[in-house]
């Protein structure tokens, strides 16, 4: 689960210097039309402090999504959460830390808070142990090492048949359709995407799953209780670091991008994330939410789990062509509230008359089906030429 209440605060602040960004701007704005004379130096003094602070260049469509030549942040956090000796250890370290910050603090302010702190510290490292879960400021992650166990079988034993579907002739003829490109290209595609699939791994976390990249470093953390969580390998592993966020094909670029619609905040798959929220910041809160569900990345991500779904209900097979007798299954299912919540919240943002193109174009195994005569290519063909 996404952590949506810091999420929605980093949102507000992100909100609050997208104004102070308005501002500058309608300043530039007055001093061009009054024709002061320094109107230009004050312009060149906002213009800077909006490329500072506020630009991010565009980026292409397709982009390098080599996994090899970043940093796997995570497998140090799985080995503690494997083996009790390494966690053992780990909190030994961070009391030892702890211990000599206090000493350093005493040193300048002899204040009975410090002398407390400083004789847990030691109390603790002459009998450390895994039971404890607070020491002075510092707190020990609990770990269940047997369900531990189990979740990283479950994971790892999904992701190798995610490897071997990849590694698929099936799976190389869906990226020829995808990228529109010949056997060789598809396969440098196919490489990657199995190199991704490999690099690095994943740990564990309460109630959270997520995937973050930047320019050097990426990381993945998937849900403990694997049992409760069917299709978040899908989403995390497929969805996102397969194609390290949002790297995927220019064909999935524009079609995920055009199909996007208004959320319907009453259904139950977003309306629990408004629960809490009170009504002065509920506006705010479903534009910054809106944003984040209505993203390509995460919209691209729950079109993964979509497709899975459909296969495990045997509603829809790999490769099968999508068509409207799927559509209304999928609906009566939606309406049924049978389907998983990303499902549902695909389904919610998504468009009705993009469905086809999405899981044909996108997820079609064969180069004979790219163009169909009872498709409907022409709607919205303005929007998807090429320039």
């Amino acid at each position: 689960m996404f952590k949506f209440e810091s999420f929605v605060h980093k949102g507000k602040e992100r909100g609050e210097r997208i104004l102070r960004k308005g501002a500058l701007i309608a300043g530039i704005g007055v001093g061009i039309i009054a024709g002061e004379a320094q109107a230009q130096e004050q312009i060149d003094k906002n213009q800077d402090t909006i490329n500072k602070e506020y630009s991010h260049p565009e980026q292409p469509v397709e982009r390098e999504y080599d996994l090899s030549k970043k940093n796997y942040i995570g497998a140090d956090v799985r080995y503690r959460q494997e083996n009790p000796d390494s966690l053992l250890s780990y909190n030994i370290e961070r009391v030892k830390e702890a211990l000599e910050k206090a000493r350093r603090r005493l040193s300048v302010e002899n204040l009975d808070e410090i002398q407390s702190l400083i004789s847990a510290y030691e109390e603790y490292l002459k009998n450390p142990n895994l039971e404890t879960k607070n020491v002075g400021n510092v707190h020990f992650e609990q770990e269940d090492f047997i369900q531990n166990k189990k979740d990283f079988e479950y994971y790892d034993a999904k992701i190798k048949l995610l490897a071997e579907h990849i590694a698929s002739p099936e799976y190389l003829e869906k990226l020829m359709v995808e990228y529109n490109v010949d056997m060789e290209t598809a396969k440098e595609h196919q490489l990657k995407r199995l190199n991704n699939l490999e690099m690095g791994g994943y740990y564990l976390a309460d109630n959270e799953a997520n995937y973050t990249s930047d320019e050097k470093r990426f990381s993945v953390v998937l849900p403990k209780n694997s049992e409760k969580h069917d299709f978040v390998v899908e989403h995390e592993v497929i969805g996102h670091k397969l194609v390290d966020g949002r790297n995927y094909s220019r064909k999935a670029n524009r079609l995920i991008g055009h199909s996007g619609k208004k959320i319907n905040w009453d259904e139950p798959e977003f309306k629990d994330y408004l629960k809490n929220t009170s009504v002065k910041d509920l506006e705010e809160t479903k534009r910054i939410l809106g944003n984040y569900f209505n993203s390509q990345e995460e919209r691209y991500a729950r079109k993964q789990v979509l497709e899975a779904e459909m296969e495990s209900l045997g509603l829809k097979k790999y490769g099968e062509e999508f068509t409207d007798d799927h559509y209304k299954q999928l609906i009566d299912l939606y309406k049924k509230g049978k389907l998983s919540e990303d499902s549902r919240q695909f389904i919610n943002t998504t468009k009705p008359e993009f469905f086809k193109r999405i899981f044909n174009e996108i997820a079609e195994n064969s180069n004979d089906t790219y163009y169909h005569d009872k498709w409907n290519y022409n709607l919205h063909e303005k929007e998807f030429k090429t320039t």
